[in-house]
């Protein structure tokens, strides 16, 4: 009998998309992420959902920025589902899961980009059948190592730092500090994954990496530079350390 899973969808124009999720995947709770001005719509669902006996969480997505809210909320339900053996299948995909047809064209946009970061599936529907979106094998955060980590909140509270001075917060070698965010030929740094660009230098415009003979950058290009958070580095810090 397979796994009871629980269904998360944004509360946008496409609501009946919910019941056909229902009907494709045994569900042990529904968790429903409404924008303020669909509050009234989250509670008439709730309604509807009654006779399927389910817990229903509805949780406003407060502020202007419904990105940012779902990126933050869809990271602390996985947090606070934990992805325990409870709810891991015996193929073990997590029994984590989001509805993206329920929304509208943003915050459908919000919740499959905030799927895809968390590595949770999701699923739309399209003429009242379920399609499973492609997503990622492993979560975007397990490529963020601790080190990683640490650069991602020094910057995060700044508009921007130099590279010197980034190495003396994180008490860390220019060397290290430039992997870190260069990478090498074999390994992503946080510039290639989109989340801290370089500002006010002669950093080249594609973003393209500048290697010497050992793979990663030459320290001696980082002086002068300063490194910032990008939008997506923005979320994902909201999402993974707030």
């Amino acid at each position: 009998m397979p796994e009871r899973v629980v269904q998360i969808a944004p509360v946008g124009d496409n609501l009946d998309a919910l019941f056909v999720g229902l009907r494709e995947f045994p569900t042990k709770k529904i968790v429903l992420l409404a924008p303020t001005d669909k509050m009234a719509d989250a509670r008439e669902l709730e309604k509807r959902l009654a006779p399927f006996k389910l817990p229903v969480t509805i949780i406003e997505l407060k502020g202007s920025s419904i990105l940012e809210k779902m990126f933050e909320v869809v990271a602390g339900l996985k947090k606070e589902e934990s992805f325990s053996r409870e709810n891991v299948d015996p193929k073990g995909e997590d029994n984590v899961i989001v509805n993206v047809a329920t929304g509208d064209r943003i915050s459908t946009c919000a919740a499959l980009s905030a799927s895809y970061v968390n590595g949770i599936r999701a699923f739309s529907v399209v003429e009242d059948h379920v399609m499973l979106l492609p997503m990622l094998k492993f979560s975007f955060n397990k490529l963020i190592s601790d080190k990683k980590m640490e650069i991602i909140k020094a910057l995060a509270d700044v508009e921007s730092r130099s590279f010197e001075e980034l190495a003396k917060r994180l008490k860390m070698s220019a060397p290290l500090l430039s992997y870190h965010l260069n990478g090498d030929r074999e390994t992503s740094g946080l510039i290639e994954l989109g989340l801290v660009e370089w500002v006010g230098s002669s950093y080249s415009a594609s973003g393209d990496r500048e290697k010497n003979n050992g793979g990663s950058s030459s320290n001696s290009k980082e002086t002068g530079k300063r490194a910032k958070l990008t939008s997506m580095g923005v979320l994902f810090f909201r999402g993974y350390c707030q």
